[in-house]
């Protein structure tokens, strides 16, 4: 009877063993990141200097598999279908709320398919006007568009775009009317605007300044809340009366809804740490890329908040869905 229950015993105690051992900590293999912009954005630029310490703090890799296209919905669908064990997260923006407003249906629940995992990154944005305009200051604009409402006209990236919303908001809190100028795309709205085709543009302000500072662009306003050290003599919306008309253009990480809760753990710990290490903090800034927290309760907040206020202001604006 003593060795049966020995045997019995040992059994057990092998078995738990066994399963201490299967249980390895989070990360033991490669972590996928769909980043939803093309290799080269500020988007892909910013993930890829932290995970780059993401990978030194944890000694596995973070691997971006760039899914631009189609307002970044088929990479986001992928997330929100995903295995929630922590090996495979989502790079997005601000467009992951807007397209609440732009599409009539998604094919995942923005805010209950996701979890936050945190900001990486906040793009200050600046409005410019090409100087034929004869604009120098945001009030200059201000009373042109009083003179001839709706005369001129504004580029974006897109409908439902960070710059769309971002003109839009000024446009409203300034009491004017500007005529939007959508195109597939960043770049060939930059072109437009540099080449006079368009008088006015909100782009990321790391776009904007090689053309302010060869003088083919003019800043007239920057969209935060303080005045960005590039452009010091240049206002921000706070300053100009337009507090409650802020965009946060921000990226971020997302993770699948139900994240594991060790997975969670691991990630909020390291990816807090990583956002304070002042050479990422350093190198986010050479990029004008104002550096996050990483705190994916603030991530949450803030979602929240947009999600509140952004479809709404959409459907104000007459953005109709597609």
């Amino acid at each position: 009877m003593y060795k049966i229950w020995r045997t019995i015993i040992a059994a057990v105690l092998s078995a738990g063993w066994a399963c201490s051992a299967g249980a390895q900590p989070y990360p033991n293999k490669v972590v996928k990141v769909i980043v939803v912009y093309p290799a080269g954005a500020v988007a892909d630029v910013m993930l890829r200097i932290v995970a780059e310490r993401l990978n030194a703090q944890l000694g596995q890799a973070f691997i971006l598999d760039n899914r631009p296209g189609g307002s970044g919905i088929a990479g986001t669908q992928a997330v929100a279908k995903a295995n929630p064990d922590g090996y495979t997260l989502l790079m997005t923006g601000v467009n992951h709320v807007t397209n609440t407003g732009l599409f009539a249906k998604l094919p995942y629940d923005s805010l209950r398919d996701f979890t936050p995992v945190g900001v990486i990154g906040l793009v200050p944005v600046v409005m410019v006007a090409h100087p034929s305009t004869g604009f120098k200051s945001v009030q200059d604009l201000i009373k042109a568009a009083k003179a001839h409402p709706g005369k001129i006209n504004f580029a974006s990236s897109g409908n439902g775009t960070a710059g769309h919303m971002a003109t839009e908001m000024f446009a409203r809190a300034a009491g004017i009317k500007l005529t939007h100028v959508p195109y597939r795309g960043g770049p060939q709205a930059v072109t437009d605007t540099v080449g006079g085709q368009v008088e006015i543009n909100t782009m990321a302000l790391s776009l904007a300044m090689p053309f302010i500072k060869d003088g083919r662009l003019v800043p007239l306003l920057q969209g935060g809340t303080r005045r960005d050290k590039a452009l010091p003599n240049v206002p921000s919306m706070e300053e100009v009366g337009m507090r409650n008309f802020i965009i946060e253009v921000w990226f971020g990480l997302l993770a699948p809804a139900k994240l594991d809760v060790q997975a969670q753990q691991v990630l909020h710990t390291t990816l807090t740490k990583v956002m304070r290490e002042p050479e990422v903090m350093a190198r986010l800034e050479a990029q004008s890329i104002t550096p996050a927290s990483g705190d994916a309760a603030e991530m949450g907040q803030m979602l929240k908040r947009q999600m509140d206020k952004l479809p709404a202001f959409m459907a104000e604006i007459g953005v109709k869905p597609e």
